[in-house]
Formats: structure tokens, sequence, C-alpha cells
């Protein structure tokens, strides 16, 4: 098969880049022929490819069933492909570009609720597929015993201040505010909740209607706040659970300088990396913090990335990962409905280093077997004819 995989835009620490050139180097490995283009969004750069044949194209949370070229036609309908947009994120942080119909659009979703969610909402879409992120490629020669390790618990993420949600919510309109706060605890109070069950429950109760399936994806993006709100939220609970305990929690991202707690001196904040960067600084870190952004049935990047570089990946639980993971043998899980347990479970693992070392062994046994991106492309409808 013959695919173009298309780098669009350097956000999130280059992670695209990574994701695209991994993704693309995986697929040449399986016989696949591939094209990899560097678009930055600009319409000029397709036109190279306008004479081309695909069989797929793929870009990561992708504008480009928006772009149009100077004489307003869809740069889509110039390119002789089938288009995939790979999202890393809830769909619902891309309603705009999931609501074009004017040209042949195709998902791909890292969380399978998600896949159940673009089928339901956006009927037009062709084909949704779940596809994780591929395990980004650890070197053996880099990965060291724990007990050679200097980090004791690494996050690599982008802190998000709950300050700023809170001055977001102080200039919107009082009823979106007032459904905005409504959802926000809806959701605090039970994380199993997803936003649109949020807005369904609220509509029932406060509204006493029925939000129909042809609307319900503008009522989802209109609220997408509440999704942003309560990741931030979830995020900070669990960094301040660790602080206040008193173990020392290293942080790689943007955003980080804002955090203020009294415990800071257990927080150790490096400057914001790219994507590479922070990998290579897993090669160092004893245990991988990981806290789901709200997906239920999927997986982040960051459970693997911890897995093929020699970290134990400690996580909040999802569907998938316990159909494939196993607590305390791949992986440590943890309940954000019970956050109060999870530095005593942190702490007792980092005093026995014995077991952390046999989680990792079993970890990157599991991920090399079966979570490569050769691996997941092999068993993926996207590579079949």
């Amino acid at each position: 098969m013959k695919f173009l995989i298309i780098y669009s835009k350097p956000i999130c620490y280059n992670s695209l880049e990574f994701f695209t050139d991994t993704m693309a180097e995986a697929l040449r490995n399986l016989g696949h022929t591939v094209d990899s283009l560097t678009s930055f969004d600009k319409p000029e750069r397709f036109i190279p490819y306008f004479d081309k044949e695909y069989d797929r194209i793929i870009d990561f949370n992708s504008n480009l069933p928006l772009m149009k070229m100077d004489d307003g036609s869809p740069v889509l309908s110039h390119l002789k492909g089938r288009f995939y947009n790979y999202l890393l994120e809830h769909p619902l942080h891309h309603h705009k570009v999931l609501s074009v119909t004017n040209v042949e659009q195709n998902v791909i979703c890292i969380d399978r609720k998600h896949v159940e969610y673009v089928r339901t909402y956006y009927p037009h879409i062709c084909e949704v597929i779940f596809l994780p992120v591929g395990s980004m490629p650890g070197d053996p020669k880099k990965i060291k015993p724990i007990r050679g390790r200097n980090i004791a618990v690494f996050f690599p993420g982008t802190y998000t201040s709950t300050n700023w949600a809170t001055a977001k919510m102080a200039v919107m309109p009082p009823e979106l505010k007032q459904e905005l706060i409504w959802l926000y605890e809806k959701m605090r109070d039970d994380y199993t909740l997803e936003l649109p069950d949020a807005l369904k429950q609220y509509a029932q109760e406060q509204m006493h209607l029925t939000i129909p399936d042809d609307e319900m994806a503008e009522y989802v993006h209109r609220h997408f706040l509440a999704d942003t709100f309560i990741c931030a939220y979830v995020r900070d609970r669990v960094i301040r659970a660790l602080l206040e305990a008193h173990i020392p929690v290293t942080v790689c991202g943007g955003g980080w300088q804002e955090f203020d707690d009294p415990n800071n001196q257990y927080l150790i904040i490096l400057p914001a990396k790219d994507y590479e960067a922070a990998l290579e600084m897993t090669y160092d870190a004893k245990i991988l913090l990981n806290v789901m952004p709200h997906f239920k049935d999927g997986m982040h990047d960051r459970v693997l990335t911890a897995m093929s570089h020699g970290a134990v990946c400690v996580t909040d639980a999802t569907d998938y990962i316990r159909e494939n993971f196993t607590d305390d043998r791949d992986l440590i899980l943890y309940d954000l409905q019970h956050l109060s347990e999870l530095p005593r479970v942190i702490a007792e693992y980092l005093e026995d280093e014995n077991q952390l070392q046999k989680i990792a062994e079993a970890a990157g046994y599991a991920v090399s077997n079966n979570f490569t991106w050769e691996k997941l492309l092999t068993e993926s409808e996207l590579c079949r004819e």
C-alpha cells in the first residue's frame, strides 16, 4: 500500500513530528511505500502531491478538511487517496473540522469511546477506527536498571492552573457559566463521567429535555471548557497529593512555574523540552506518572513511553488498559476516586526496587510484543486493502 503521512503543525513539544516519523518508519518496515510531507497548514505545499495516488493519507489533529486553495477549492478535493484524521484527544475539541461535509473524511481515535462518539454524532464521517499511538522506540543500550535511575517520579506534561479556569468562567455569560459549573462539579464527583454523558444528565435533570443526536456535537463543543477544567483539576490534584506526602516529583513541560503549593520544595521543575528530549529523560526515571486526559477506554502515549524506556508507569485505569495490562505486573494502577491511597502506593514501590524492576521488565516484554507501531498497524483496518 502507498501512504502519505503529513506533519501539519509544530505543537505539543513537537510530538506530532515524532509520531509521524515513527509511524512512517514502521509502515516502511512493514513493506509499504510512504511519502512524508511537512505542510505547516500551507496549501501550496500540497501541490506536488496532487498528481500522485495514495491508498491512505494521514494527518494528526488535522485542519486539512478546512484548507482551501487560492481558487476556493478544498485541498482534499485535489488529493487522490482516502484521508484519515488521527485525533490524539477527544473529538469534541475538533468539532469544526469534523463538521465539514463537502469532502470525504475518515477518523482514527485513540479511545474506543471516542470512536463511538464520532460514529454517533458525526454520521457523515465515512469510517472511524481505533488505533492507539504505538510505543516510541527505546534504545536497549540506554535502559538502566531501576536502582541506577536518579528520578523517583517523573511527569512529562503541561500544567494548566485551576486559576486559569476560574478566570475563564468569570467572564462568561451567566447561563453558560452556570451550566459549566454544574458539569464540572458532576464530573469532579464522578470521574467515570465524560462530558457528553454529563450534558445528557444536565439536560434531563435541569432542562427536562433530551438533546437530539443531531444537535449533541454542537452542545458538547459549546461546553468544551468543562472538559478542559476537569482535566486541569485532576492533574493538579494528583501532583498535590504526592507533594503533600513529601514524595519528590520531577516535572517537565510548560506552565509549572505557576504551580503554587506549600510543599513546592518537593516539586522539581525542569525547563520545557521537546518530545524527544523528554523521552531521553525517561531513561533516568524509576516511575513515570500518567494522568489520563479524561480518556475512559483508551491509552495515552505516556503509558507505552514508560514501558519502552525501562520505567514503571503509574496511571489511572481505563477499560482498555485493564483489558491489556495487569496491575502490579506490567504497570501500577491507581483510582482517582481514592486518590488519597496513591502516595502510600508510590512510596511503598519506591522502597521495593526489586518489584519495580520486575514490573519494568514485564512491561518491556509486553510493549515489544504487542504495542509497537508495527504490531498495532498490522492488526489495524488502516493497513487492509
